[in-house]
């Protein structure tokens, strides 16, 4: 058993293609319980810990004089990402998604949802929206970035995403953080207090998505 600790940037998919491993079997074992009560698993915070089970030899038994292939569970995963302007959904248009040896060419559905399959340990993404007048918007992810909601850096990512600029995603809660705190409340009319409680969380995980 490994206590690997989680690094910026990390989330199962991606410590799951490392070790060799499903994310779900690592992911699911007894070791990792109480990580599994404060996390989502696309979301885990620098410093976590997650005990990793080690490699267990397995058999095959499989015909001669053949070919057969063989394939890693969880050696790919799947990213969502939802395009919105003004609150209303970017829908029904054409995007390319690419990034770290994969590229597909979709459309948004009619909420604005792309979905795309890419490899466990992509760090990267691109997506390139071509608008109806045939104008392109191109879009960068860091895949595995978003910190928790009860973080402050978590907190300050979901603002930026959604517009409300609370600043750099530095963990400092500061007077900017605070004001797109307020500007947030006001939007969702909620107490515009400036203080990101229960209530204020849980309406910007709504929000964002996750």
């Amino acid at each position: 058993m490994t206590a690997y600790t989680v690094k910026d940037g990390d989330c199962m998919s991606s410590i799951g293609h490392q070790f060799g491993l499903p994310w779900r079997y690592i992911w699911e074992r007894g070791e990792n319980a109480g990580l599994r009560s404060m996390r989502q698993p696309e979301i885990l915070l620098a410093g976590d810990i997650v005990y990793v089970p080690d490699l267990e030899q397995g058999n095959a038994q499989r015909a001669t004089g053949a070919a057969h292939r063989f394939q890693l569970a969880g050696a790919s995963t799947k990213i969502r990402i939802k395009l919105l302007y003004l609150d209303e959904p970017r829908a029904n248009l054409p995007a390319v998604v690419e990034g770290d040896g994969f590229t597909a060419s979709l459309q948004t559905d009619g909420k604005g949802v792309l979905e795309c399959r890419i490899p466990a340990n992509a760090t990267k993404a691109k997506v390139t929206l071509t608008n109806r007048d045939g104008t392109p918007e191109v879009y960068s992810f860091t895949l595995g970035g978003l910190d928790p909601i009860d973080s402050v850096s978590g907190l300050q990512q979901r603002l930026l995403h959604l517009g409300f600029a609370p600043g750099p995603a530095d963990n400092i809660y500061g007077a900017r953080t605070e004001a797109a705190v307020r500007r947030f409340q006001y939007k969702v009319r909620i107490v515009s207090d400036g203080i990101a409680g229960p209530i204020t969380k849980s309406k910007l995980l709504v929000m964002h998505g996750s």
